[in-house]
């Protein structure tokens, strides 16, 4: 804008600008002023606002990092579910409440079987006398065993109670255990294609980028010869900030959408 000034201010010496372009240019450079300051306000409150993420002291400096680029995402979508159903653990829960109850359901069963224990016993003592030594080959000597069995008939339908109950438990972890598993799955590539049309729209960004580039600078060189207007430079000037900032747009769109993916895998990708 400074620049635009100066030619302004050269070409209305010479009279090929009217004052009125002398001051549409003072105007945009007092704008592009007003524009730096409120960036740079932002930039301070985004500062605050991520150290305060990170829990530390408000006034942390640190550099941040300006390279960001946009890559094909060339990930393997069934890949990427095997991976989520194998890193998430909301999901790995799931499979563990579903096998928790299947235990149940056994446990449960077994109710139903007769109760079989069986016991051992051996004793050894000396009852000759107090007057005679202690001896580890005793001649009083006694060996029992014993096996119980035990089948309750009847409980009342107390156990056929306990183990349907325990069927249905077992029944609904499995749809949570399926329904989680469709969950991890739709994020999974609702994140994916979130990502890949990004990339996609981040070509045709640059590419608009590039062409608002050649615009501006050539209608900068008409405007420096005489041929254009100050309207036709300025209109190439707003083009082309709008396709910068549809490019810093469709950056942040990428890896917003890179670290939702990262999220919905449950692990880093990079």
């Amino acid at each position: 804008k400074q620049e635009q000034l100066k030619l302004a201010k050269a070409r209305f010496d010479v009279g090929s600008v009217t004052e009125l372009d002398v001051l549409q240019a003072e105007i945009d450079v007092g704008n592009q002023q007003n524009a730096i300051i409120a960036a740079e306000n932002s930039l301070k409150l985004e500062k605050e606002a991520l150290n305060m993420t990170l829990g530390v002291s408000l006034e942390s400096e640190y550099p941040l990092t300006e390279e960001f680029d946009v890559f094909q995402p060339n990930y393997d979508l069934k890949n990427l579910i095997d991976q989520g159903k194998l890193y998430r653990q909301d999901y790995q829960i799931a499979q563990q409440q579903t096998q928790l109850q299947h235990n149940m359901v056994n446990i449960r069963r077994g109710a139903f079987l007769p109760n079989l224990s069986a016991s051992l016993s051996h004793s050894r003592s000396e009852n000759s006398g107090a007057n005679v030594d202690f001896t580890f080959n005793p001649r009083n000597r006694n060996t029992s065993a014993s096996l119980t069995l035990s089948w309750n008939l009847f409980s009342g339908f107390s156990d056929e109670e306990q183990y349907q109950q325990s069927r249905v438990s077992y029944n609904n972890t499995l749809h949570d255990s399926k329904k989680q598993e469709q969950t991890v799955e739709s994020e999974i590539r609702t994140a994916y294609y979130a990502l890949t049309q990004t990339f996609e729209q981040s070509i045709v960004t640059d590419k608009n980028r590039e062409l608002a580039s050649r615009q501006l600078a050539l209608e900068q060189e008409r405007y420096r010869l005489g041929a254009t207007s100050q309207l036709n430079l300025r209109t190439a000037q707003l083009t082309f900030e709008q396709a910068e900032a549809d490019r810093i747009a469709i950056i942040f769109n990428f890896r917003s959408n890179l670290a939702a993916l990262e999220r919905s895998v449950g692990k880093k990708l990079l």
